[in-house]
């Protein structure tokens, strides 16, 4: 113990002291041990393992209280003639250190993780938020506070900037993605997804920094979450273990989204595919009702009426069964065809037109209309077709449906 005094006693001390700006105080250190601006600073009652004397000050970057000793050692371990700062990161026992501005990851034993080259370095973890049971993304903070510790055990990750961008380091597998024009993550709870930048468009990674999704998409203001842009309106997109909406295989397709439903199956939902400008339609039982060849798919869309962007209605069938009809339009070229959602049946192919004709009782009352040739008429709610074909006069139907 003695000796340990002795080789204390010439060793250089910090000296922390406030300082006043025009309209607020700060410390530093008037040794010049430690450099910096420090946002608070308070000695604390317990010393270190050898008797030095522990302090607390305020890292006004990350909002953080860290120790550091009489020697300017942070944590006890890292001189703080080596690094300007050094902030330890909760259950994982690393830390990110900072020296002239920039940033670097390290461990215990001081081993270099990330080299201390970057401008920024954002931890977070892939993990089970507490009570709610599902994975979330969440980022390291001050607020991580012993019950998150405890139940916490999931993937921990970092966004990293660089001077021409941001790649995602994973910690655990030790990976990184390529270097993108900016990456964030989305906070829609049910799906939540780490999402790129490139260009102006957006994309999807996974925890490995692999590509998911494609950047195909939009992310609004204030909404971290992505969207394709399909007739004029934003629909939601996401993708898992390789699944557009976890459940169409996301290799097939450039761009998949889910219409009018939550893709777990509720009648008259389903997905448009996309690759390159063509579409294709599947229904919510993921079968393939056309491949993406259509130039065109028209929504049905009634004024002042919820619509799950098809003619839906649930019916009878002549079994008296209840059964579901999904009623869709689309364009091939100039020519026009309507599909059955639910049973993938093509019910009109090469038309000259076919619309939606709206009632003003919402779509209890909407039908089809369409014209071939001389022939014109209406597709009923069991797919049966009333035309010019087979009766002289039709137009007592139209009037029916209007009414």
């Amino acid at each position: 113990m003695k000796k340990e005094n002795e080789d204390t006693a010439n060793q250089e001390r910090i000296k922390i002291e406030r300082r006043y700006g025009d309209h607020y105080s700060y410390f530093v250190d008037a040794n010049g041990l430690l450099s910096g601006e420090w946002g608070g600073y308070e000695e604390l009652y317990d010393c270190g393992p050898n008797g030095e004397a522990m302090f607390e000050i305020y890292y006004n970057r990350f909002s953080r209280h860290i120790p550091i000793n009489e020697f300017g050692y942070f944590y006890n371990k890292f001189s703080c003639k080596k690094y300007d700062g050094v902030i330890k990161l909760p259950k994982v026992n690393l830390y990110i250190c900072e020296k002239n501005g920039r940033f670097g990851l390290i461990d215990e034993d001081e081993k270099s993780i990330l080299h201390i080259a970057y401008k920024e370095i954002k931890p977070y973890v892939w993990g089970v938020y507490p009570g709610y049971g599902r994975r979330q993304l969440y980022m390291l903070g001050n607020n991580f506070d012993s019950m998150w510790e405890e139940e916490y055990k999931e993937t921990s990750f970092f966004i990293v900037a660089t001077e021409t961008g941001k790649f995602l380091y994973n910690l655990s597998k030790r990976t990184e993605s390529l270097v993108y024009d900016d990456i964030t993550f989305s906070d829609w709870e049910e799906h939540p997804q780490i999402i790129y930048k490139s260009g102006s468009k957006y994309g999807a990674l996974d925890l490995e920094g692999n590509v998911m999704l494609s950047p195909n998409y939009e992310l609004p203001k204030f909404r971290h979450t992505l969207f394709y842009t399909f007739r004029g309106k934003p629909f939601k997109v996401w993708a898992e273990n390789g699944l557009f909406c976890g459940k169409i295989p996301s290799s097939q397709y450039e761009v998949c989204f889910n219409v009018g439903g939550s893709s777990l199956g509720d009648g008259g939902c389903f997905y448009v595919s996309i690759r390159g400008d063509k579409y294709g339609l599947i229904s919510d039982k993921q079968q393939i009702v056309a491949e993406p060849v259509l130039d065109e798919i028209l929504l049905y869309e009634p004024k002042n009426v919820f619509s799950k962007g098809c003619l839906h209605k649930t019916i009878y069938n002549d079994s008296s069964k209840l059964i579901d009809i999904s009623f869709i339009i689309a364009r091939v070229g100039d020519k026009y065809n309507l599909y059955n959602l639910q049973n993938g049946n093509l019910v009109l192919d090469n038309c000259d037109s076919v619309k939606y004709v709206y009632s003003r009782k919402g779509d209890e009352r909407d039908i089809i209309e369409f014209s071939q040739g001389n022939i014109k008429g209406f597709v009923l709610w069991n797919e049966s077709i009333v035309s010019t074909a087979n009766y002289e006069d039709i137009s007592f139907i139209l009037v029916v449906c209007k009414v």
